[in-house]
């Protein structure tokens, strides 16, 4: 039994018969994606302007982009659909020495790796 805005009782039909005072119990199952798994190297970057990207687990659609500090987009990719185990060559010689943020989405699920170029 609950007040509906005109101030009268309402009783929904499958509360029929039901004690009022019994305590109710409710579940809420979310279906969360998995975060994609993925690693970089060399990290730092010496030696190389060219840095790898190692996609763990096969996903639908992917991207990556590197991130400064501030957050500044310094570059994005579509990858369009990543297979298991896909490895992705990042050149980031355009990239001055410092640090950042390599940010992988597959399917709108995203996961961060700092980087740095020495």
């Amino acid at each position: 039994v609950a007040q509906n805005p005109t101030g009268s009782e309402m009783t929904h039909a499958s509360l029929m018969g039901c004690d009022t005072n019994a305590a109710i119990t409710t579940q809420v199952h979310e279906n969360i994606a998995a975060t994609p798994g993925f690693s970089v190297y060399p990290d730092p970057a010496t030696a190389s302007d060219v840095i790898s990207m190692h996609i763990a687990s096969a996903g639908g659609n992917a991207s990556y982009a590197v991130y400064d500090l501030v957050g500044k987009e310094m570059f994005h990719k579509d990858l369009g659909t990543a297979s298991q185990n896909h490895v992705e060559k990042i050149n980031i010689s355009s990239l001055s020495n410092g640090m950042y943020i390599l940010k992988l989405t597959i399917d709108g699920s995203s996961s961060s790796k700092e980087i740095i170029k020495n």
